[in-house]
């Protein structure tokens, strides 16, 4: 019974244990996603409105072209001062690096974000124009520069899927769900850039990397697990002493019974399911106590009425054997010889009384030896 209910408790609190730790890290996931993606959300719309529109707008209608020789403007980072060559990725355009540090400046604001700007083409298309790590990767200012190009194409750095995204970040803020690309796994928000005539012009996407989700994750389950494993080895304890205890006092009530059931029937059973509190094991006791007593009573009654049938057997057992006896014919001869005997006596006894008195008392004596001697052999012939 002890192990039955150590391994169903076990079990129980070991299912609301991972239920209850399973919930924990979820919901802590998801308010940290969902609070991220708030975030990012604000981010979004604030960046979009520090961005120049018109110059976003002069810059989606500026060839790609590069002019080879021309030096880089002073805000180009590590470019700076350098002449561009035919095959350099980054046009020398003073207005780009302008635009490209408007958007590092979001990055500033908060260091794990990635953001960049694309608008749509007049073939339909969505291209980039700028993202802040053309300034510098990872380091801006300091490492050379590297991310989308200008007017790169979208489709050739997403899938589908989030291009299905990037276009409804021209229309209003739209939120991407956690996905996984070849540079990582990522939350985005995307928001249009409007003009002052309320033209929209292009959008701002702002990428966030996941680690710090999985760092809290992680955080939480580092202080989690240890808390519900001290938690659960403390509750399997004291499920442990509880079943115990609670078998203890089966074990003694269970023990008490089998003494009954070997005919002991003087067991105190009062104290067989003692407790500070009482409870159905203490009423079964009583109950069990109550019947005991009642089955030693009627042993008892059965004992004497067994013996006084045992008696009343014996009597009409003998009974019967005399009457076996009594009415065979062997013992009818014989009681009828014993009588013809007896009136022979007398008829001598009679006869021998009117002769002489000396004669008469011998052979008086005589005949009374006679009559006992044949007394006698009536006698052992009748106990025959």
């Amino acid at each position: 019974m002890r192990w039955k209910l150590l391994i169903a408790f076990g079990l129980g609190v070991s299912l609301v244990f991972v239920v209850v730790a399973t919930w924990i890290v979820r919901f802590s996931t998801d308010t940290a996603r969902n609070r991220l993606t708030e975030n990012l959300r604000s981010l979004s719309i604030g960046g979009a409105q520090t961005i120049d529109a018109e110059e976003f707008r002069s810059l989606t209608r500026t060839e790609r072209a590069v002019v080879p020789g021309d030096p880089y403007p002073a805000n180009a980072a590590t470019l700076a001062g350098t002449a561009a060559a035919a095959d350099s990725a980054y046009p020398t355009t003073a207005a780009y690096w302008d635009h490209v540090n408007q958007i590092a400046n979001i990055r500033r604001t908060n260091p794990e974000a990635s953001p960049y700007t694309y608008y749509r083409g007049d073939d339909g298309n969505l291209e980039f124009i700028g993202s802040w790590s053309a300034l510098g990767y990872p380091t801006m200012n300091v490492d050379p520069p590297i991310g989308t190009l200008f007017h790169q194409p979208v489709s050739t750095l997403v899938d589908d899927t989030t291009a299905t995204y990037f276009e409804r970040g021209l229309t209003g803020t739209t939120a991407q769900p956690a996905y996984t690309d070849r540079f990582g796994h990522w939350i985005s928000v995307y928001t249009p850039i409007v003009a002052a005539d309320g033209t929209t012009v292009g959008a701002i996407g702002v990428d966030y990397p996941l680690a710090y989700v999985d760092q809290v994750q992680s955080r939480v389950r580092s202080v989690l697990f240890p808390v519900f494993g001290i938690a659960y080895v403390i509750l399997i304890l004291l499920v442990l002493y509880l079943s115990h205890w609670m078998t203890r006092r089966l074990g003694r009530l269970s023990s008490a019974t089998r003494r009954v059931s070997g005919g002991d029937y003087d067991v105190d059973l009062s104290g067989a399911a003692k407790a500070v509190f009482p409870d159905e094991m203490t009423d079964l006791a009583q109950s069990f106590g109550v019947m005991t007593e009642k089955i030693r009573a009627r042993e008892r009654s059965l004992v004497r009425q067994v013996q006084v049938l045992k008696v009343e057997i014996d009597e009409a057992k003998r009974q019967q054997s005399v009457a076996e006896i009594t009415e065979s014919d062997f013992f009818t001869s014989l009681t009828a010889k014993a009588t013809a005997l007896r009136a022979r006596v007398r008829e001598l006894d009679a006869a021998e009384s009117e002769t002489e008195p000396d004669t008469r008392t011998d052979s008086r004596t005589d005949s009374r030896t006679d009559s006992r001697t044949d007394s006698q052999t009536d006698t052992q012939e009748t106990d025959r």
